[in-house]
């Protein structure tokens, strides 16, 4: 049990932590769409042709990219999208409040998609996007029964060197390992399912490292003084905690799409990417200790109704874009 106290969320600390998050899911989304704008409007293409004569013409159309007004947006916006993300980890509240607004990001980029870009939208995104709504009512409406994130970089070195905890990384990242040497020992058999599932493991469990980050930056940013001098470290060993495991995760993704189905591989990634810091931060920060039975029972319903309709949001989404490549 972690010794330090964290007090009850507020409803101004669960509106900063939500503002924030809906503002960097929205941006990231949204981001990537100009990107692929820009991307379609210099002349690349996903699937490129292996014939050699088709490979050096899109190398020179590469260079068209960077005169790209619009890419280079969706690369500004997809930059304060992931600044917002460590400001929504520096706030007070929890990871099983922040994460499920991964859904409303999706379903922005749904939206932005079928009026910027006049993309059809389907029965089923629009489907999976009411779902998403209602199981993030679901899990905000319990905000007052949640404890508000430590100030203290110390409670996140004790977090971290729980029993649960070490049992928690050791499943997540050993499971992850054997999956791996698996697939690629049978040939990258399923990877689709493998590397997705790995993608969004190792990038959901490194953003519990990227609260200790988010919390010392803010931190330093009020008063430097006010940082534990004996915990100073913790900083650090968030930084690189996340940034090792965003580079795994998208090298993992980029292997799934390499030797599998993307249209399997970017729902698993999103997905598990969402739901595996709630997870964590259940196990590995114990934000449910102490809350009302009724509480947790709403919250793992709108949990478990978010998965799927991200899920199944963007399988849609991905199936919809295989098919128009056809």
């Amino acid at each position: 049990m972690i010794q330090i106290i964290s007090q009850t969320l507020t409803g101004y600390q669960a509106f900063l932590g939500i503002f924030w998050a809906i503002l960097s899911f929205s941006f990231k989304n949204i981001g990537y769409v100009l990107q692929k704008a820009g991307v379609n409007k210099a002349g690349l293409f996903e699937e490129q042709n292996v014939n050699k004569k088709v490979i050096s013409e899109n190398k020179k159309d590469a260079k068209n990219l960077l005169k790209t007004p619009i890419w280079w947006i969706g690369q500004l916006i997809t930059m304060f999208g992931a600044f917002s993300l460590m400001i929504a980890y520096g706030t007070d509240a929890p990871l099983p409040l922040i994460m499920p607004f991964m859904g409303v990001g999706l379903i922005l980029s749904i939206i932005f998609c079928r009026f910027y870009l006049k993309e059809k939208v389907t029965k089923n995104e629009w489907i999976s996007s009411l779902v998403i709504v209602l199981g993030i009512i679901l899990v905000t409406i319990v905000y007052q029964d949640l404890p508000a994130e430590p100030e203290q970089l110390s409670f996140y070195y004790q977090s971290y060197a729980q029993t649960p905890s070490i049992i928690f990384f050791i499943l997540a990242i050993g499971g992850l390992v054997l999956a791996i040497i698996w697939s690629i020992k049978n040939k990258y058999k399923y990877a689709s399912i493998i590397f997705g599932l790995a993608a969004g493991d190792i990038g959901g469990t490194s953003l519990l490292f990227q609260s200790p980050f988010s919390k010392g930056l803010v931190l330093l940013m009020a008063d430097a003084k006010i940082v534990e001098p004996g915990f100073w470290w913790m900083f650090i060993v968030g930084f690189i905690g996340f940034a090792i495991g965003g580079v795994l995760a998208i090298t993992f993704e980029n292997i799934g799409y390499m030797h599998g189905e993307g249209v399997l591989v970017a729902p698993l990634y999103s997905t598990f990417q969402m739901l595996f810091p709630i997870i964590g931060g259940i196990v590995v920060f114990e934000q449910w200790t102490g809350v009302d039975i009724s509480a947790i029972i709403l919250q793992m319903i709108g949990i478990i109704i978010i998965t799927i309709g991200t899920f199944l949001l963007s399988y849609s989404n991905n199936l919809k874009k295989k098919l128009l490549r056809r």
